[in-house]
């Protein structure tokens, strides 16, 4: 007899370790991001350092990315799941001017970022030698993807909050 398998069974296995990454990187997201907070709040000290309370919210974010890394779990999740929880909990406990330089220091490393991806596609383009073996698709599929979400970034933003 022929054994027969279905598509559900041979994907378990893998959407279990998607589940499992995702939820572990949710668990070190969250409380890393509730330690950082703590750390913020019960440190009087910190309140006359703005730069020292920086400093504090990207080395915890960074603490975490390496926390989630060196367990084999993914980092960018938790990451991402760190700054939810320090944008909700830690925000009120930083004082006014490290408030600015949070934001100021984060849309810089956020302009760095995209600029270095669009160098990356632009510099890998000119990689392929053959121009017919190229998958023209996916380099559209890319360009169009990072065009999109910059569209959305300054425009979509912009008419939520308000500003032109």
């Amino acid at each position: 007899m022929f054994k027969t398998t279905s598509l559900l069974t041979r994907s378990c296995p893998r959407s279990f370790t998607s589940l499992k990454t995702l939820f572990w990187a949710l668990f070190i997201g969250v409380m890393s991001g509730l330690v950082i907070s703590r750390i913020l709040k019960q440190t009087p000290s910190m309140k006359k350092s703005p730069v020292h309370q920086t400093a504090v919210i990207a080395l915890g974010a960074y603490l975490s990315f390496s926390l989630s890394d060196a367990q084999g779990f993914s980092g960018v999740l938790t990451v991402f799941f760190t700054g939810v929880t320090l944008s909700h909990y830690a925000w009120h406990s930083l004082s006014s001017d490290a408030k600015t330089s949070t934001k100021i220091t984060f849309a810089s490393i956020s302009q760095i970022a995209e600029a270095y991806c669009y160098a990356a596609v632009g510099v890998s383009l000119h990689r392929f030698t053959d121009p017919s073996k190229t998958c023209w698709t996916l380099v559209g599929l890319v360009l169009g993807t990072l065009i999109l979400g910059r569209f959305i970034t300054i425009f979509g933003l912009g008419l939520v909050f308000g500003r032109r």
